[in-house]
């Protein structure tokens, strides 16, 4: 498996008693934003796996770069159905048919592009049932999306170089522009040096203006339509509700989501963290998760608890959050730092 993974999920799929893997592939190194292969290994039983995408689950060798996945019964058929989303992806379903993955296109709606990192699985409503959360780039950002107004990823060899020049455009004011600076661009297409000669003239370039009518003929596209952090309650029968959360969640990318009963009233809350600190100058960091706990107030409503009530502070790129010890113990992966570790204190919150 010579590709680069994003992330990897472990179910019993075919139903056989063992546990089986599926791997996603996150992007070929270099020619972003071409997605790596991804596999789904099916285990004998005697620790052996063999590959069997193609012929298991037509569609999934390729689906975009997935950062994310998990296995979940879906539609209630007792079987478990593969969730997977990452960049420029909508989150897709691949629906179990007795050992066989079948995709199932806007199984939670139309326009759920974005930028996913993370998803986690619990029973938010107290129904008794599984719903998802699922961690996107937020709303702290110039980039910000609708159905009505998505971000477009233009990409192809646009300069006949063997290299991918991705560009994005997304919405000002109505229209779309190009969200490459000036400086960057001829970083990434030099001869456009001799078409922009000052900022004056890159100021009201669209696409068009970049890019030759051939360059946009063959050039490849991938959307963004919603770029906030959400949770997909699960109303049984197959059928989900998209539901966003309050907007301090929406205030740096949510790579990491820690399910727990934080105050013991018997209902699911949540820790979501992340950021993203390895961004262009020109967008600076996004990392304005401190750790922030969401405290389940019943009927699909979440509030947010500031910093010096939950007592966490966590400083940097968080990638992974477990509990450990019955969740009186919360372990937080940081990106090039050490791992932070926090005690429940007998403290409520409430």
């Amino acid at each position: 498996m010579r590709s680069s993974s994003g992330t990897v999920a472990v179910a019993d799929f075919d139903g056989d008693g063992d546990q089986d893997i599926f791997a996603g592939g996150r992007l070929i190194p270099g020619k972003y934003p071409l997605p790596a292969r991804s596999y789904l290994l099916e285990n004998n039983g005697q620790g052996e796996f063999k590959e069997v995408t193609a012929e298991k689950a037509p569609g999934l060798e390729q689906p975009g770069m997935v950062t994310t996945a998990l296995w979940e019964d879906l539609n209630g058929d007792s079987q478990p159905d593969l969730v997977l989303a990452g960049e420029w992806m909508p989150l897709t379903v691949f629906l179990n048919q007795n050992g066989q993955l079948q995709r199932a296109d806007n199984f939670f709606g139309e326009h759920t592009d974005g930028w996913w990192w993370s998803m986690a699985k619990a029973d938010l409503d107290g129904d008794g049932d599984t719903d998802l959360i699922a961690g996107n780039l937020g709303q702290n950002t110039n980039l910000k999306v609708s159905a009505e107004e998505p971000a477009t990823l233009y990409y192809g060899d646009f300069d006949e170089n063997g290299a991918v020049d991705p560009l994005i455009t997304h919405y000002i004011q109505g229209e779309p522009y190009p969200f490459v600076s000036r400086d960057n661009l001829f970083g990434q297409l030099a001869a456009m040096r001799k078409k922009f000669r000052d900022y004056a003239s890159y100021s009201d370039a669209k696409i068009e203006d970049v890019l030759s009518p051939e360059q946009l003929e063959g050039a490849r596209q991938l959307h963004a339509k919603q770029g906030k952090t959400i949770w997909l309650e699960n109303q049984g029968d197959g059928n989900w509700a998209v539901h966003e959360l309050p907007a301090a969640a929406q205030m740096s990318p949510v790579f990491a989501i820690l399910p727990l009963d934080a105050n013991k009233d018997g209902l699911q809350d949540f820790i979501l963290a992340g950021n993203l600190s390895e961004t262009r100058p020109t967008m600076g960091p996004w990392d304005a998760n401190y750790g922030q706990l969401f405290l389940n107030r019943g009927d699909g409503q979440f509030e947010y608890i500031p910093q010096h009530q939950s007592g966490l502070s966590l400083i940097g790129d968080v990638r992974r959050a477990i509990a450990l010890n019955e969740g009186q113990t919360l372990l937080f992966f940081r990106n090039n730092q050490s791992v932070l570790a926090y005690n429940k204190n007998k403290t409520t919150i409430n």
